[in-house]
């Protein structure tokens, strides 16, 4: 019998008492970054808890705009739609840290994880739609390979397992007509 490994999507409620908009301004404004990243940590526990092998760090923004975000701030951005990068980091990775040290401390090894990140031609239609830049697609993709690679050098107490490239688009929008 082959073994199964248990993993999840990533997309995760709220706890009771918070808002999506406190969650919002949250990570926008990085005001109450300790009620964050407690937020953030306590729901990867229970995904832990619950036996999940492989799991994901819990996805409370915005798809696109956790990682548009970054890269259209010009503090951030090498160039237009290319994230400098020291600055291509998921924030969430950083808030799980504390239950992977937990988990490494209980078992003795790293915890497996699977990161969801937005693929480039998903953020490409958030901004564009279906006109045709492949120039500013191919700087887009070269943005999530820094947070892919990122992702992987500043893991401490994990090791990234699966990277998911979260396309939807692709093969059911009229808009993708690149040639």
């Amino acid at each position: 019998m082959t073994d199964l490994i248990f993993d999840d999507i990533g997309s995760y409620p709220l706890p009771d008492g918070v808002t999506k908009e406190w969650i919002n301004n949250a990570f926008s404004n990085r005001a109450d970054d300790e009620k964050l990243f407690s937020i953030i940590n306590d729901s990867f526990q229970q995904k832990i808890d619950a036996g999940v092998h492989v799991p994901t760090y819990p996805q409370y923004q915005d798809m696109n705009a956790q990682f548009l975000s970054i890269i259209n701030n010009p503090d951030c951005a090498e160039e237009p739609f290319k994230v400098k990068e020291d600055h291509a980091r998921i924030l969430e990775l950083e808030a799980i840290e504390t239950a992977a040290a937990k988990y490494r401390q209980e078992h003795g090894e790293k915890l497996d994880v699977r990161i969801c990140i937005t693929g480039p031609l998903e953020l490409y239609l958030k901004e564009f739609g279906g006109t045709d830049y492949t120039d500013i697609l191919n700087l887009l993709a070269v943005s999530v390979d820094r947070f892919v690679k990122n992702s992987i050098r500043s893991a401490k107490n994990f090791n990234i397992k699966t990277v998911s490239i979260d396309e939807p688009s692709i093969g059911i929008n009229p808009q993708v007509m690149f040639n």
